[in-house]
């Protein structure tokens, strides 16, 4: 008689099959790996331009020419929001100061004609509101619809300061 395993009452127990590894300690490793990367990346500072130390261009290429010393970098434009003591709040941004959402759209809009008129791409234009943390949300959404209808594409939120 074939030597199996026998059940109490004789009848032989069903097998039992290995199906490979256990992929239980794998799972676990890379979600560990997952969270630690998606908090990494969420403490990461933006760095808004990166600075270069090797040259613009390869000494022993013919076809390479240095850039154009008039051509200013895409730098965004940003715009500082901040309290006041009355509750509403004050916009800074280069040369542009604002106290409601209608001066800010005069202000921008001439930014970005004066932008365009210098010869600026339209889509390489981005501007930063940069608020501090004691502005209401209210008062951030019309400083970026503000940006918005004064002609900007590009506009983007940092972190609080």
């Amino acid at each position: 008689m074939a030597s199996g395993k026998r059940t109490r009452f004789g009848a032989r127990a069903p097998a039992r099959f290995e199906s490979g590894p256990n992929m239980t300690p794998l799972v676990d490793v890379v979600m560990v790996i997952l969270i630690f990367l998606m908090l990494v990346g969420s403490f990461a500072t933006q760095e808004l331009i990166l600075q270069q130390k090797a040259g613009l261009f390869s000494v022993a290429s013919s076809s390479a020419r240095p850039p154009d010393p008039n051509q200013v970098p895409d730098e965004p434009i940003i715009v500082r929001v901040d309290p006041t003591a009355d509750g509403g709040y004050i916009v800074r941004a280069d040369n542009i100061q604002a106290t409601s959402g209608t001066v800010l759209h005069d202000q921008m809009k001439a930014q970005f004609e004066n932008l365009i008129r210098i010869g600026k791409d339209q889509t390489k234009i981005a501007v930063v509101v940069q608020p501090s943390g004691d502005v209401a949300y209210g008062q951030l959404i019309e400083v970026y619809e503000a940006v918005l209808k004064a002609g900007f594409e590009k506009v983007s939120f940092a972190t609080p300061r």
